[in-house]
């Protein structure tokens, strides 16, 4: 059943004029609900967990600080493989992350302290979901004993006979992180870019070939692990491959059981082919989809003012939410190594040397999403190619994201039209090459529009606070007093009833039964206290052709909805103009047809 949204509500077929060009965002085409912005812990915290506390707290408040930070809420736990037995020269500053069972049999639960202390930390500034990921088993269990790859990359490097061994790791790790340092990891991903053919013993950073064959294998495997250990909590993702196309054709390569196991479908976006077919097959088959990893560089030398790096972060994330729809968006590594001077990463710090960290450009654009699109926002439509809209259906406030990409102002306006009861004004925060993330002069919004100008090179942010609606000039408006009292009904009287199996809220709802001979409505009147327009709302639900919300003034019709069926409850909006002292009916209607259609939480308030 499609729910509707409940508090700013939506027009079917909005009668206010508005400016054409005005861009429309609407609420009864809504999409995901995000549950939140994260980061992976590789490698940067392997470095930055082990500075004083001043210097690493000052990181950790940027990242996930709710108030004055990024308040990213999503961690991704790094289950290293390592350290290698001969030490690989050429690995990244921080990638050779400690595995905690060094040995088949041996565990070291002190092992990682740096990654784990900015784990506590992150816990420590509100982070509520979790996932442990591997890129590849320990070196123990590796072909070339080495955790960057097999000597050859297109060969596995998991030694023969130790998948069970490998998933039997990982859910006593995932164990030990719940019951000893009060972590559950909602998720474990065995597996990063497994399809690739780049991981190989001479890279500079963990990985592991594993084919689809064996991802099938190994989910399986980790699920009874999991289950074994009474981690109910936990579950299985994947398969974590390096684009959406990518990871659909492993996904499909899985069987039923393995399918069945897997809680949750990650993909990488670094490339976006296939990003919708994943997303329906993730519908189709009820996965929860996230967008598990992701960075971007921009063009320009290394600068941590570059905006470039913004600007492409702001479209990734745009493409990502409304191509792939996923219900998490994690950056991979949010603070990269400034001794490699380039654009990537949230923020920069020395993996070496002075305990330094800055905040980039990128960061602040991060924060035009990350600070305003929180859990429980849903996605919902916008007609802006550089934009992205998002409701938050208990608190009413609509949040805007934008950006102009062009080297001259760009006006926007957009059309409100099909909520109700919106704030008077619009509140801007802009990042820009010279701004992070600050707040301009509210925009005034008029007949549901607002408008105004993008400076070049600019990502803007707007809040729309819920207004407060009129008085209801309906009686009885939710049909709570168990009865039709306020309301009539005519043409076959004997066909409406109050019922309780099918309320949109509260305990009742009115309830039609029209037959193939019969047609029934109820309706009420009253009088127009004032000269003006009007706004006629309700929730309506039918599973008959023929069903129309409406309203007369004066004995004459004003307009009409038609009730769209078998869809659920959906909101129905409609202004309509009258003046003081005239009558008006407000009526619902079933002509004559076999079915139902129900109506619930009406009103009618002047604006």
């Amino acid at each position: 059943m499609i729910k509707p949204l409940l508090s700013l509500l939506l027009a079917v077929n909005p009668v206010a004029l508005v400016d054409p060009a005005a861009m429309v965002v609407d609420p009864n085409v809504r999409y995901q609900t995000v549950e939140g912005w994260g980061t992976s812990l590789a490698w940067w915290a392997n470095v930055v967990g082990g500075w004083s506390d001043a210097a690493r707290s000052q990181v950790a408040d940027a990242l996930f600080d709710p108030v004055n930070g990024l308040g990213l809420n999503i961690v991704r736990y790094n289950l290293g493989g390592g350290p290698n037995p001969e030490p690989q020269a050429g690995y990244r500053v921080g990638a050779d992350i400690p595995t905690f069972m060094p040995a088949s049999g041996t565990w070291d639960w002190n092992a990682d302290a740096n990654q784990r202390w900015v784990a506590q930390a992150a816990k420590a500034r509100g982070v509520t979901l979790w996932e442990g990921f591997a890129n590849s088993p320990p070196a123990w269990m590796t072909v070339s004993n080495c955790t960057g790859g097999h000597d050859d990359g297109n060969q596995e490097n998991l030694k023969a006979g130790l998948k069970s061994a490998y998933a039997s790791y990982l859910a006593e790790t995932a164990k030990h992180f719940r019951d000893a340092w009060g972590i559950t990891f909602r998720t474990v991903s065995p597996f990063n870019e497994p399809n690739a053919t780049w991981w190989h013993c001479s890279n500079n950073q963990e990985g592991n070939r594993i084919l689809p064959a064996s991802q099938n294998e190994i989910v399986k495997l980790l699920d009874t692990e999991l289950k074994a250990r009474g981690l109910t909590g936990t579950s299985v993702a994947g398969p974590e491959e390096y684009t959406p196309a990518d990871s659909l054709a492993s996904y499909t390569g899985y069987d039923a059981t393995a399918k069945a196991a897997l809680g949750q479908i990650n993909t990488h976006t670094y490339q976006t082919g296939g990003a919708a077919p994943l997303r329906r097959q993730a519908e189709v088959d009820g996965k929860r989809l996230w967008m598990s990893e992701v960075g971007v560089g921009g063009t320009a030398t290394h600068n941590h003012s570059d905006f470039s790096s913004a600007l492409e972060l702001s479209a990734k994330i745009r493409s990502d939410l409304l191509d792939l729809r996923p219900a998490a968006w994690v950056y991979w590594q949010a603070v990269e190594n400034e001794q490699l001077q380039n654009n990537w990463g949230l923020m920069h710090a020395n993996f070496t040397g002075a305990q330094q960290s800055w905040k980039t450009r990128q960061y602040w654009a991060m924060a035009n999403y990350s600070r305003f699109i929180k859990p429980g926002y849903q996605i919902v439509d916008l007609a802006d190619s550089q934009g992205l809209a998002a409701f938050h259906q208990a608190s009413g406030t609509l949040v805007i994201v934008t950006a102009n990409q062009g080297t001259s102002s760009r006006p926007v306006s957009y059309d409100l039209s099909r909520f109700l009861a919106v704030g008077g004004t619009a509140q801007p925060y802009r990042t820009s090459v010279s701004e992070d993330l600050v707040r301009q002069a509210d925009v005034p919004i008029a007949n549901g529009v607002f408008t105004t100008s993008l400076p070049p090179q600019s990502i803007t942010t707007f809040v729309v606070p819920p207004g407060t609606p009129g008085p209801n000039l309906l009686a009885n408006p939710g049909f709570e007093t168990g009865s039709l009292s306020g309301w009539q009904a005519e043409w076959n009287p004997s066909r409406a009833w109050i019922e309780t199996s099918y309320p949109h809220e509260g305990a009742y709802d009115a309830s039609l039964h029209p037959t193939s001979t019969q047609d029934v409505a109820v309706y009420q009147t009253f009088t127009a206290p004032r000269t003006g327009t009007y706004t006629l709302k309700g929730f309506a639900a039918t599973n008959a052709s023929g069903v129309q919300l409406g309203v007369d003034v004066a004995g004459t019709q004003a307009g009409q909805r038609t009730v769209e069926p078998n869809i659920g409850y959906l909101a129905q909006n409609l202004k309509f103009t009258a003046t003081a002292g005239q009558l008006v009916k407000v009526w619902y209607y079933a002509e004559r047809s076999t079915g139902w259609a129900t109506l619930d939480r009406v009103s009618v308030v002047f604006g």
